[in-house]
């Protein structure tokens, strides 16, 4: 008999990339609360990518501007190591990162707990 108990996050191991405190605390309750097993969070670009490597991550939140560049760069990386990850950002994304990331999720700032949790799922189903 499935454990009916089971939250739809249990288990996963997230990275949240995101340079406003608040935003990515609320963004890692609401994921602990869904079941994550850990969330990461990062504060600037340097920082992620020197902490992509052998973290295990099942999937990532990536703010699009972040300091004062993007996050293209991790997405890209990301991407290329398979890792599930969706945008959430207050802003679009470029006609170059759409045309390199067709199948990218771009939620849009303020998003809904529900809404966050149901990207990461769409994510994480689109890369099985």
């Amino acid at each position: 008999m499935p454990n009916s108990n089971r939250l739809p996050l249990d288990g996963e191991r997230l990275l949240i990339i995101e340079d406003e405190v608040l935003i990515a605390l609320d963004m890692e309750a609401t994921l602990l609360d869904a079941g994550a097993e850990n969330v990461e969070l990062l504060t600037t670009r340097r920082e992620a990518m020197a902490n992509l490597d052998g973290q295990g991550y099942t999937a990532a939140v990536l703010d699009i501007r972040v300091g004062n560049g993007t996050t293209y760069e991790i997405a890209l990386r990301l991407n290329d190591d398979n890792i599930p990850f969706i945008f959430c950002s207050g802003q679009d994304l470029s006609a170059d990162m759409r045309a390199k990331l067709p199948d990218a999720i771009l939620l849009r700032k303020p998003v809904m707990p529900s809404d966050l949790i149901q990207g990461i799922l769409q994510a994480i189903k689109q890369r099985a």
